[in-house]
């Protein structure tokens, strides 16, 4: 499989040698948000369904991300129309099952519990990588 580029080949930003520390802030505040969404969904369970909860939120989220990536429209096109299977199946995979799946055992268990599951979903698919792809683990990959 080919690797999906993100930005447009003609617009690499220029290299910056001074080190940011920019980034911690964010990756901190993606942090939060992503435990707010345990919280927020296990206080919304009794009043919706999980399925329901799933498309609700993939639709806010498109609400919010659409005006901020418009400029790359013409690229997602592009991409959408070379990979139409793999971008399909990426989304009802990602979006769509694990999201649901996790709403749905939010029924049953703490916020808690499954914020530590989903935090552990990036080890998972290293694990799994290695396993069923053979890929290498290193330090890149952590």
């Amino acid at each position: 499989m080919q690797a999906i580029p993100i930005a447009h080949p003609a617009e690499q930003p220029a290299a910056i040698s001074i080190p940011s520390l920019g980034g911690y802030p964010t990756a901190v505040l993606c942090w939060l948000l992503s435990a707010g969404v345990y919280i927020a969904a296990k206080w919304v369970a009794p009043e919706m369904p999980p399925w329901g909860l799933c498309f609700w939120r993939l639709l806010l989220a498109c609400a919010i991300l659409l005006p901020i990536v418009h400029r790359h429209h013409g690229a997602m096109l592009a991409l959408l129309k070379s990979r139409p299977l793999e971008i399909v199946a990426v989304g009802a995979i990602g979006l769509t099952f694990c999201q649901g799946m996790i709403y749905r055992g939010l029924n049953d268990t703490d916020a808690t519990t499954a914020g530590i599951i989903m935090a552990m979903s990036p080890i998972m698919t290293m694990v799994l990588a290695r396993l069923v792809l053979g890929e290498p683990l290193g330090l890149w990959k952590a």
